[in-house]
C-alpha cells in the first residue's frame, strides 16, 4: 500500500503565486472591461421637439442658429462635452449662439449647481448659462441626458440632436462635433442625430 506524501511547504508556495497573479489579472480585465462598456454606452435621450417652444423663457438669437445643451451639473461625464462645446464654438464662425442649461431639481437651492461645470461654461465667449430651477426648461426640451445637444436653425427649426463627444468623458474627434461644425459653417447637416454620452438628467419616473 503507497501512502501519499504531502507536497512540500516550498512546492506549495510556488504554486499559490501563479493561482494569485491569475486571479488578480482576470478581475482587473473584467473591471477594464466593464469600465469600457460603460463608457461606450449611450444614455437614453429624449425626444425634443421639432420647432423651438414658444413657451420656451430661452432666447433665440435673430437670424442666428442656437446650439441649446443640457447639463446635470454633478456629472462627471459633462466635463468633456463642455470642452468639446468651446473646441466646437471656436470653431463655428461665429454663426453658432450657445445655450448651457444647467438642471437644479426640486428642493435644491441655486447654489446647488455652482459646480466646476458651471465655472468652465460660464468662462465660454459668447454663451448664455442659465439655472433650470425644476427643471422646466429641460423637461420642455424634453432633454434626457446630461451633455444632450439640440441645434435650431434661424426659423426655429430642429436640425441637430445629440452628444457632442464620441464615448463618456472623452474628449476628441467625434461624430456629433463634426456634424454641428459642418452645419455652422456651410448650412449643409451630414447627420442629424448622434448618441448621448452622460448621466441622466431625471430619475426614472420624471423622464420627459
Amino acid at each position: 500500500m503507497q501512502v501519499a506524501v504531502p507536497a512540500e511547504p516550498e512546492k506549495a508556495g510556488s504554486l499559490a503565486l501563479p493561482i494569485v497573479f491569475i486571479l488578480w489579472l482576470s478581475l482587473a480585465c473584467a473591471g477594464m472591461a466593464a469600465l469600457w462598456l460603460y463608457s461606450i454606452t449611450a444614455g437614453k435621450e429624449g425626444a425634443p421637439p421639432d420647432r423651438w417652444p414658444a413657451s420656451s423663457s430661452l432666447q433665440r438669437t435673430p437670424g442666428a442658429s442656437t446650439l441649446v445643451m443640457f447639463v446635470h451639473p454633478r456629472c462627471p461625464c459633462s466635463q468633456a462635452s463642455i470642452s468639446e462645446l468651446a473646441v466646437l464654438l471656436a470653431h463655428s464662425g461665429g454663426h453658432l449662439h450657445a445655450q448651457v442649461v444647467f438642471l437644479t431639481p426640486p428642493g435644491e437651492k441655486g447654489s446647488w449647481i455652482r459646480t466646476g461645470l458651471w465655472r468652465a461654461a460660464s468662462e465660454l465667449l459668447g454663451t448664455a448659462v442659465t439655472n433650470d430651477l425644476d427643471g422646466r426648461e429641460t423637461e420642455l426640451f424634453h432633454a434626457a441626458v446630461s451633455g444632450e445637444a439640440l441645434v435650431y436653425d434661424a426659423s426655429g427649426n430642429l436640425r441637430f440632436h445629440g452628444g457632442v463627444t464620441g464615448a463618456r468623458g472623452h474628449i476628441g474627434d467625434n461624430t456629433g462635433c463634426s456634424a454641428v461644425e459642418s452645419y455652422a459653417n456651410t448650412g449643409i447637416i451630414p447627420l442629424a442625430k448622434t448618441p448621448v454620452f452622460g448621466c441622466p438628467l431625471f430619475s426614472e419616473s420624471r423622464m420627459p
